[in-house]
């Protein structure tokens, strides 16, 4: 079995629908209370509920490549991206269903939740990951690494965004940059 490249898991559809639905709800009280000869003070969360609805349903939660992973934010913009040596890198503990990345002998949590993906790409995510015993088939010299970007402890990106630390093993997990990872802004 090979696996799927890129592997996107998007947002939460019935987190989403929730939200739409309880937007809606807010809007239509709001609308009695306006009739009613009242303040409708329900109006501004019913938009804020909208657009999170709206933006959950549109744009991917995160994106695992073969040498790295993005994550979004749910506006649809880059929140960051993490490098992979391959996704043996990567390991879900099947209790909890926590991601982390195997560093130099040693596990990271990363900030990614079960709740927040849809079922159907999480499992795939799931069976992405729990693959990489087997061979992940390179494609166009990126076994060495030179065609994708990869490093080896301190280099650039595809962008050329300067990536520290991420196969060295000296960070903290304190926050997402000590992971490894790069802001997308």
């Amino acid at each position: 079995m090979t696996a799927d490249f890129p592997t996107i898991v998007r947002f939460n559809r019935a987190l989403a629908t929730t939200l739409l639905i309880c937007g809606g709800a807010i809007f239509v009280s709001s609308g009695l209370e306006f009739l009613a000869g009242r303040f409708p003070f329900g109006l501004i969360a019913s938009f804020a509920f909208l657009v999170a609805g709206v933006t959950l349903r549109r744009h991917s939660y995160f994106r695992l490549d073969r040498r790295e992973l993005i994550v979004y934010k749910p506006t649809g913009t880059e929140d960051y991206r993490c490098a992979l040596t391959s996704v043996c890198d990567l390991d879900i503990d099947t209790d909890s269903s926590e991601v982390y990345l195997l560093s130099s002998g040693e596990r990271r949590k990363m900030p990614l939740y079960r709740w927040l993906a849809e079922d159907e790409d999480w499992a795939k995510f799931e069976r992405v990951v729990a693959s990489r015993d087997q061979a992940v088939p390179e494609v166009d010299g990126a076994a060495d690494g030179a065609a994708d970007g990869a490093m080896d402890g301190e280099g650039t990106d595809a962008e050329g965004k300067v990536m520290k630390g991420v196969m060295e093993g000296v960070m903290d997990t304190s926050t997402p940059a000590s992971l490894g990872v790069i802001d997308g802004d």
